[in-house]
């Protein structure tokens, strides 16, 4: 008997050395809590929206989670990194956050999405094989245990901050800078990321100084910048719904093999994984630029209701018509976006109790990134046309510039210096 229990027990050894996911069980989904919040936080999680009266100090979050916050609302938290890392996040309102761990060839990595808004981030030091990133639509960070901010202003403009450390900032097309206490980086539309020197201490002036001349922009062009978006979203929300309801069909067998207390064998994960994976790659491939469109869409819509940008976005539909039926798909979309969540969940756990590794859900702008839009307000921007998925017209617009943003290198001096 204690000859068999031993050669049971190496055997066991042996499959947790060969198939590291029955090694630790599932990566855990609940990755942190929250410490702090004032008013309402909306929290998207396996395909519905929670309870807001659930949520209080100490609730947990978990990876895949998508926190939205409101104009009087914010939210603090703590996060765990897939290795012995930490974070401390402040989520500021208007702002849609998520994140996730992922694995890639050299390490494990914590991953949050900001898709609207501004967020902080207090990251601690991490193991050697671990690491954070920061994504938007068109944009990938890399940090190295610092402090830092990344705002997406309200026409997708995207401004990165450092107290300490260093973030590396690279976009969809490998184009790189550095942002580091003393430098800020900025991308605006398809420009490359372009570096401004800016003193730590003036830091939060230029912050705001930022977002507000980014507003200015968008206000000087935005009959354009809503048209281009608006076609944009026409063109990009069909090819999103074919993807989801590809994505959808695979449903029941992603609930079946991808539950985190699954007792299938590995010949019927890898069959299943198999079998969903075409899907996941079709949605992946849409879902950053149509996820960005739609979310700069929720804040222009706000201005769009204040008189700004009022135009015809194709001929017989009118901004008017556009937002209205954008209002009414509004509350659909936001469903489809945390199912399609809840999907990747669930394949990100297939994936792990399958051997784990790389996965198709870490690339940073999908499987088959989509180009950005050239959008007004960036310096330097040529001319082009304006047809639906052709990028919009660039244009020197009042307010498009900030101090420094047309040079890299360019140099920040508070006003009255």
């Amino acid at each position: 008997m204690k000859k068999k229990t031993f050669s049971i027990l190496i055997l066991c050894l042996l499959l947790t050395l060969v198939i590291p996911g029955l090694a630790f069980g599932q990566t855990s989904m609940v990755v942190g809590d929250i410490d702090y919040f004032e008013g309402r936080v909306n929290i998207h999680r396996n395909g519905q929206l929670l309870d807001w009266r659930t949520i209080d100090f100490g609730f947990p979050i978990e990876q895949f989670d998508l926190i939205e916050t409101g104009p009087d609302s914010m939210v603090e938290l703590s996060l765990r990194g897939p290795v012995s890392g930490s974070s401390r996040v402040i989520i500021r309102p208007n702002t849609a956050f998520s994140l996730e761990h992922v694995e890639t060839t050299t390490e494990q990595q914590s991953v949050y999405q900001v898709m609207r808004g501004s967020i902080g981030v207090q990251s601690s030091q991490r193991a050697p094989n671990e690491g954070l990133r920061v994504r938007s639509a068109t944009t990938a960070m890399g940090v190295r245990g610092t402090t830092f901010d990344v705002t997406v202003a309200v026409e997708g403009s995207i401004l990165i901050s450092v107290s300490s450390g260093l973030v590396e900032v690279e976009d969809d097309r490998g184009r790189k800078a550095n942002a580091q206490p003393g430098t800020v980086v900025q991308r605006i539309s398809d420009q490359p990321p372009q570096r401004t020197a800016v003193s730590v201490e003036d830091l939060g002036l230029y912050q705001d100084f930022w977002v507000t001349g980014r507003i200015e922009a968008f206000r000087a062009g935005a009959p354009t910048f809503i048209q281009a978006f608006a076609r944009q979203h026409r063109e990009y929300y069909p090819r999103f719904q074919n993807a989801y309801n590809q994505l959808l069909a695979q449903r029941n067998t992603l609930e079946r093999f991808g539950q985190a207390n699954s007792t299938a064998s590995m010949g019927s994960l890898i069959q299943a994984k198999t079998q969903v994976t075409p899907a996941i790659v079709a949605m992946r491939s849409i879902l950053p630029l149509f996820e960005m469109t739609f979310f700069r869409l929720v804040d222009l819509e706000e201005y769009h209701a204040e008189g700004f940008g009022r135009t015809t976005i194709e001929p017989g539909l009118s901004s008017d018509a556009f937002f209205r039926t954008f209002a009414q798909d509004a509350r659909q979309v936001n469903t489809m976006l945390a199912v399609t969540r809840y999907l990747f969940k669930l394949y990100a756990q297939l994936h792990e109790a399958t051997g784990g590794g790389p996965s198709l859900l870490d690339s940073p702008f999908g499987t088959s990134p989509l180009a950005p839009p050239n959008l007004p307000g960036s310096p330097g921007s040529s001319p082009a046309p304006t047809t639906p998925g052709s990028g919009l017209p660039g244009s020197n617009l009042p307010g498009s510039t900030q101090p420094g943003s047309s040079l890299p290198g360019g140099t920040f001096r508070p006003p009255g210096n």
